[in-house]
C-alpha cells in the first residue's frame, strides 16, 4: 500500500546513474571521460524517499513499542533511555496509547512541504521530551521519586498516555497495577 513508485533496485540504481551522469554532462562538471569515471566509481546508488506524516508516525509508533521491548536500538537521549531502562527493569507493566498520541507525537516533528525535514531522525527526541515528561510526573504524583528508591513509583503499573485536554503535551495515568489485579484474582477465587 506503499504510496511511494515500486521499482526493482537494480533498474531504479540503473536510472540514478544515468541521471546524474547527465546532470553532469549538462552541467559541464568536467569532460566525458572524466565524468563516466566518477560515475563509474560509485558502487550504488540508493533511492531516497521522504517520511510523510505518516511514516513519521509509524516510526513513533515503532520506538514507543519498543520502550518494554528488548529488541531493536533505542535512542541516546538520556531521559528517553531511562525510560527504557526503567521499563526493562520492571518498573513499568505496560504502557498504552491511543492513536491521537501518535499523532501528537507526530506533530512534534519539523516538516516542510509535507515531508519531515530530519526524517525519523526527530522521534526520538520528540519521545524523550513529552513520554518521558509524561510518565516522571505520574512518578512524582505518586509519591516516587524517580531516584529508584522506594516509595511510590511506577513498579507493577500498566501505564495509559493520553493527549492533556489543551493538546499542549501527553498525560500519564495509572490503568491498573499489578497487586490490584492480584487481589481481584484473590477475590474472584474466593466467591
Amino acid at each position: 500500500m506503499d504510496p511511494r513508485p515500486s521499482a526493482r533496485l537494480t533498474s531504479l540504481q540503473r536510472s540514478l546513474r544515468d541521471l546524474v551522469f547527465q546532470r553532469w554532462l549538462d552541467g559541464r562538471c568536467e569532460d566525458r571521460a572524466d565524468t563516466h569515471k566518477a560515475v563509474g566509481a560509485v558502487d550504488l546508488f540508493v533511492p531516497f524517499f521522504p517520511l510523510d506524516r505518516a511514516a513519521v508516525e509509524a516510526v513513533v509508533a515503532s520506538h514507543l513499542r519498543r520502550v518494554l521491548s528488548h529488541t531493536g536500538p533505542h535512542t541516546t537521549a538520556l531521559a528517553w533511555a531511562r525510560s527504557v531502562r526503567r521499563a526493562r527493569a520492571g518498573e513499568l507493566r505496560g504502557l498504552s496509547w491511543d492513536t491521537r498520541v501518535i499523532e501528537f507525537l507526530a506533530s512534534q516533528v519539523e516538516f516542510e512541504r509535507g515531508y519531515a525535514i530530519e526524517g525519523g531522525k526527530e522521534a526520538p527526541a520528540v519521545l524523550s521530551r513529552f513520554v518521558t515528561r509524561a510518565i516522571r510526573k505520574l512518578t512524582t504524583a505518586r509519591g516516587g521519586g524517580g531516584g529508584g528508591g522506594g516509595g511510590g513509583g511506577l513498579s507493577g503499573a500498566r501505564v495509559r498516555l493520553a493527549v492533556a485536554d489543551d493538546g499542549n503535551e501527553l498525560v500519564a495515568s495509572v490503568e491498573s497495577e499489578e497487586e490490584e489485579e492480584e487481589e481481584a484474582r484473590a477475590a474472584a477465587g474466593e466467591a
